[in-house]
């Protein structure tokens, strides 16, 4: 018990993931995940790499929840990731101080020591800015966000660019169709995303994702090869790539995955 709070792991049960995403969509309303999808994604996570998910519930009830390991994606001995939700209605309470020590102290009992910790929020949340300050986070990197109303999207600006494309011998189809023409489909994505990657601005590089980790990922039910696209030259190399995340069956937001081309 900590003030009066009692932190303990998360239980892989559906009703305790719905209740940390219920949390989740009240703070990031524009990325919403239902419990059913965190939960797949978890059961598809590389067990090399160190996940824990707790909850801190107070009156039986769980009014917050939050995270800590390593990042598969950009991952180095001593490099971990953590984040705290709290409830709005439990904010300032010191919750999330509480979650964070809890954090520090099974961190602290890791055999790769601790020699980085990163995390992430948005400007606008000011109450969260103050939170990382106080813990000795410093801002090293910032990501603009876009949003595109597809229903307003006009196509017919973009005829000229296909047209261009579809002269100099670009094909552009989807995964599932790469998956249907080649059965090496995976190792082609991850060769191609892994070369696109180091052009993506980073604030710590880390070492490339584990192929088996990315197999494991995008051959699961979360990833709708129908909505990720690969382009192939005139020649037969693959050279860009694209991919929308679907956070759940029938949502209205999308979110645009890797999306870039070979620098040649």
């Amino acid at each position: 018990l900590i003030m009066s709070l009692t932190i303990r792991p998360l239980n892989n049960t559906r009703a305790e993931y719905n209740a940390i995403m219920a949390i989740h969509s009240l703070l990031w309303p524009e990325a919403p995940f239902t419990g059913e999808h965190r939960q797949l994604h978890d059961a598809g996570r590389n067990p090399d790499f160190l996940f824990q998910r707790l909850v801190a519930e107070r009156d039986g009830q769980i009014v917050a929840h939050a995270n800590y390991g390593e990042n598969p994606w950009s991952h180095r001995p001593g490099k971990y990731t953590l984040d705290i939700q709290v409830h709005p209605a439990y904010q300032r309470q010191g919750i999330g101080d509480a979650l964070a020590q809890v954090i520090y102290a099974a961190l602290a009992q890791q055999s790769r020591v601790p020699v980085l910790l990163t995390t992430g929020t948005r400007t606008d949340k000011t109450g969260s800015l103050a939170f990382l300050a106080k813990h000795g986070f410093v801002q090293v990197m910032r990501h603009p966000s876009s949003t595109l109303d597809v229903q307003a999207f006009d196509g017919a600006a973009f005829a000229p660019i296909l047209e261009k494309v579809r002269q100099a011998g670009v094909k552009i189809y989807s995964m599932s169709e790469l998956k249907a023409r080649n059965p090496n489909w995976i190792r082609i994505w991850y060769d191609l995303e892994l070369a696109i990657n180091d052009d993506v601005p980073a604030a710590d590089r880390g070492e490339p994702l584990p192929f088996a980790t990315f197999a494991g990922y995008v051959d699961g039910p979360l990833v709708a090869t129908d909505a990720a696209f690969i382009a192939e030259d005139a020649t037969g190399q693959y050279v860009g790539v694209s991919s929308l995340n679907i956070p759940a069956p029938g949502s209205p937001v999308l979110q645009t995955g890797m999306t870039g081309v070979l620098r040649s």
